[in-house]
């Protein structure tokens, strides 16, 4: 009996012997199919691997004689009846004798690891390859791997600690001006640019980190620098203690559009302006620092932090 041509490592001696790894695993031919589709799904989703069925789990050769039906079934096992994905993968049967002494055959199934796409299965979970083992991964540990493959952005996560009392409208109405969605309900419009989304396990309805950003009455509830502070202090250091010299400190904490605004406003009220008679015989009226400087280094800061 020959063993993979595939895969040079794999030969019978291994198939049968070996003790199950990260990249090799062995199943009868007699288990669930779907069981077995989570855990290609699990290959896929690690390093990839190698599936070897009708090898028992003892290393005994039972191949398919008790169940030749599941043969065609097994070859359709990284179809969309089993997996929502299907990854890269390469069939290769295998002629053997089993071990009741008749001619057989066994299946190798050989599967790519999945670089930037989860694989899932059609009940939408997500398995994961994890040494000698297949393990099903909580809707944290997803997300987690969600992002590492920029499955989905930071932006698009479900903020599970907001809630819709969170929201604030006004500014959701103006958002909703600005789109063009005036004949929209306020959370509808939220809802179907998904800043709000409904939770499938919990059944709830969260602000995405986006939504949290740009809707949320304060931001910084959530993100605690998703906020802006001005600071204005004489000359030219900012003391402390007894030579504390702050003029004004003033907190921004609301959505982001509102910070930008208030912000803007509140600086144009603390800037001094200094009026000269120009040139031309006329007095000229200038603010102490151009607007377009202050703006500038406003919004350095403001992406910096």
């Amino acid at each position: 009996m020959q063993g993979s041509k595939i895969n040079s490592i794999l030969t019978m001696e291994y198939m049968c012997n070996e003790k199950e790894n990260q990249f090799f695993d062995r199943k009868s031919a007699k288990k669930d199919v779907k069981e077995l589709a989570n855990h290609i799904a699990g290959f896929a989703n690690a390093s990839g691997g190698t599936l070897v069925i009708g090898i028992a789990d003892n290393g005994r050769i039972e191949g398919f004689e008790e169940c030749k039906d599941k043969y065609n079934k097994f070859l359709k096992i990284t179809s969309g009846d089993y997996l929502k994905t299907v990854p890269k993968f390469e069939n290769e049967t295998l002629e053997v004798i089993n071990d009741k002494g008749n001619n057989d055959k066994i299946l190798l199934i050989h599967i790519s690891p999945s670089v930037n796409t989860l694989i899932r299965n059609v009940k939408d979970e997500v398995y994961l390859r994890q040494g000698d083992s297949t393990n099903k991964l909580s809707s944290e540990q997803v997300k987690i791997i969600e992002l590492d493959r920029h499955e989905i952005s930071f932006e698009e996560q479900l903020n599970t600690r907001s809630n819709i009392k969170d929201i604030d409208l006004n500014m959701v109405e103006i958002y909703k001006k600005a789109i063009g969605a005036n004949e929209k309900e306020l959370l509808e419009v939220l809802r179907a640019r998904r800043f709000l989304i409904k939770d499938d396990v919990s059944n709830k309805e969260f602000l995405t980190n986006a939504g949290t950003l740009l809707f949320a009455k304060d931001p910084s509830l959530f993100f605690p620098t998703a906020r802006i502070r001005v600071i204005k202090f004489e000359g030219k250091e900012m003391q402390t203690g007894a030579d504390l010299n702050i003029v004004k400190d003033k907190t921004f904490a609301v959505p982001l559009y509102k910070q930008i605004k208030e912000t803007q406003n509140f600086v144009d009220t603390q800037l001094r302006e200094f009026t000269h008679l120009g040139t031309a015989g006329e007095f000229v009226t200038v603010p102490e620092y151009p607007k377009f400087a202050w703006e500038e280094r406003y919004y350095k800061c403001s992406n910096s932090s």
